[in-house]
C-alpha cells in the first residue's frame, strides 16, 4: 500500500487490475446506492399498509389487556368461534382477516371495548375478535347468521365484508348491523350506536 491509498499502485507506476476488479466494485458501489435510496421509504411504508407483526402466520396468539387474539386454522375453527361469541345475549365481533392492515381497526376496537367496560362495568355485552381469514371465500359462518342476508339484500346484495375489520352487532344470535369501526371517529360514537340497538346495558 502506497501514500496514495490504491493497493494497484506501486511507486510511480499503476500496476494492472485484477480480474474482476471494476465488477466487484462496480457492484458493491451500485448495492449501497440502492439500499440508501430505499431504506428511508421502508418503514413508513411498512407503517401505512399496517404491517405491524400481526399478519405473520408465525404468530399463534395475541393477548392484551382488552382482549385475546388467537389464529383459526380452518373453517369449522371459525364457526366454533362465531357460535360461542353469538351464544350471548349481546355481542359485537370483530372480523379479522391476515391479508389486510388491521392494526387501526384493532386498536379503536379495543379502546371500544375498554371504555364500554369502564361505563358499563355489569352489562352482559360481549366483545369478541374473530380471525376469519379461514372463510374469506364466502364467510360462512357470518353469512349463515340470522339477520345477515337481509343486510345484504338491503346493501343492493352486496358483501358486508371488505377487510376493512368490520364490527358486527348480534342481540341474541341476530345480526344488527355491520360496519367498519374506522367510519366512526371515537369510541363514544361507537358507543352510541351499540346503545342505539338497544345492545348491552340499554337492552330490552
Amino acid at each position: 500500500m502506497n501514500r496514495s491509498g490504491d493497493p494497484r499502485r506501486i511507486g510511480n507506476q499503476r500496476q494492472p487490475s485484477p480480474p474482476g476488479y471494476a465488477k466487484r466494485y462496480l457492484a458493491q458501489d451500485m448495492t449501497q446506492c440502492c439500499l440508501h435510496a430505499v431504506l428511508p421509504f421502508t418503514v413508513p411504508l411498512m407503517v401505512l399498509l399496517g404491517c405491524d407483526g400481526m399478519n405473520s402466520k408465525t404468530q399463534p396468539a395475541e393477548e392484551s389487556s382488552d382482549f385475546t387474539f388467537s389464529r383459526l386454522e380452518s373453517a369449522e375453527d371459525v364457526q366454533r368461534a362465531v357460535d360461542q361469541a353469538t351464544s350471548r345475549p349481546n355481542s359485537i365481533l370483530l372480523v379479522h382477516v391476515d391479508w389486510a392492515p388491521m392494526v387501526h381497526q384493532r386498536q379503536r376496537f379495543a379502546e371500544f371495548k375498554r371504555r364500554y367496560e369502564t361505563r358499563y362495568p355489569n352489562s352482559d355485552l360481549g366483545f369478541a375478535y374473530i380471525d376469519c381469514t379461514a372463510i374469506t371465500e364466502g364467510y360462512a359462518p357470518l353469512r349463515s347468521l340470522p339477520g345477515w342476508k337481509e343486510l345484504e339484500e338491503q346493501n343492493n346484495g352486496s358483501s358486508l365484508v371488505h377487510g376493512y375489520g368490520e364490527l358486527v352487532w348480534c342481540k341474541n344470535g341476530v345480526v344488527l348491523h355491520v360496519e367498519s369501526p374506522l367510519n366512526f371517529h371515537s369510541a363514544d360514537a361507537l358507543i352510541a350506536k351499540t346503545e342505539s340497538l338497544t345492545m348491552g346495558s340499554n337492552a330490552k
